[in-house]
């Protein structure tokens, strides 16, 4: 029968000891649990590893040809344990990083390269996809989401606050005209599962207006409005950046975007100073995100935009 590895150090606190009540104040326990321990471990490997005497307990021949073992077993314990914490304490390693395709290609693609720069032995990888990969199953050690994840296994950091508005090119407002309310004889690209707030808001705003496209993926969409294909509702950080595109809308819907990973991994060195690294550079960028910067009505001019809160908390794609 194998003995517990356990009991290996019941042993070792015995010898040094030479009491079962020195012993177990040695390991935090009670003095029954080491002497039961010790009945166990001699009945496992069928011998008698102490002899009791007025001085205590005394190690027999048997026990010192255990005793050998016993201590290797401690060092090489406690070189597992030390290497292990070195590792966590050092910044290198890999890095998983899940995010959304369209922000992970305009976003985090440019950050991740300023981290290498100042960190070049850890290694990055991201992910970028609109697959919403688990951090729970160790699939990513960071993600960047929205909405706030509540898997209690996990710990959050919300970092921005990011919106949507309705863009056009600036070719199909020449041909179409600014829309209407109800957007009566506009065209839209949707998304294939229309199962975001951004998604359920334009359905709610559009009325009359039709959706002629539909795709899984923001970066297809942002492509379709550039050509005039129609209407989109995209993320201010990205379509704000485009030429090309104007607001057709001054509304916008804002949600909070979050800093996530699994609560073993946020005391590893290299996974804190990425999810720091990225908090900050994304904070630094806060009203871009929350289409501070250059709003465009349909003219392409300075338009405030109200914030529209109902999509906070609520389910939303992570693109």
């Amino acid at each position: 029968m194998d003995f517990e590895w356990g009991d290996a150090r019941i042993f070792l606190a015995i010898h040094r000891t030479k009491s079962l009540s020195a012993a177990g104040r040695l390991l935090r326990v009670n003095q029954s649990t080491v002497g039961r321990r010790l009945a166990v471990l001699e009945e496992t490997l069928g011998v008698h590893l102490f002899d009791r005497t007025p001085d205590g307990y005394a190690i027999t021949p048997t026990g010192e040809r255990f005793l050998a073992h016993a201590e290797r077993m401690e060092c090489e314990a406690d070189d597992v344990t030390r290497e292990l914490a070195g590792e966590e304490a050092r910044l290198t390693g890999a890095v998983r990083i899940t995010a959304a395709d369209a922000f992970g290609l305009r976003v985090m693609t440019p950050l991740l390269a300023r981290f290498h720069a100042k960190y070049p032995e850890i290694e990055i990888v991201l992910i970028s996809d609109s697959r919403i990969l688990s951090l729970t199953k160790r699939e990513a050690d960071i993600g960047i989401r929205s909405p706030r994840p509540q898997e209690p296994s996990l710990v959050t950091r919300r970092v921005v606050e990011h919106a949507y508005a309705l863009y056009a090119s600036r070719a199909y407002v020449a041909e179409r005209g600014a829309p209407s309310d109800d957007f009566d004889g506009h065209d839209f690209i949707g998304f294939e599962d229309d199962i975001g707030p951004e998604s359920r808001w334009l359905a709610q705003r559009i009325r009359r207006g039709r959706t002629v496209m539909r795709l899984n993926r923001t970066m297809g969409a942002l492509e379709l409005a550039k050509l005039g294909v129609g209407i989109a509702v995209l993320p201010c950080y990205l379509a704000d950046a485009e030429p090309d595109l104007v607001r057709v809308l001054d509304e916008t819907i804002v949600q909070d975007l979050w800093l996530v990973m699994h609560k073993d991994l946020r005391h590893a060195a290299r996974i804190r100073a990425c999810a720091d690294f990225i908090a900050e550079e994304l904070l630094a960028r806060a009203d871009e995100f929350r289409g501070a910067r250059s709003k465009r009505g349909a003219k392409g001019t300075a338009a405030p935009s109200p914030r529209t809160p109902a999509a906070r908390g609520s389910a939303a794609r992570d693109r």
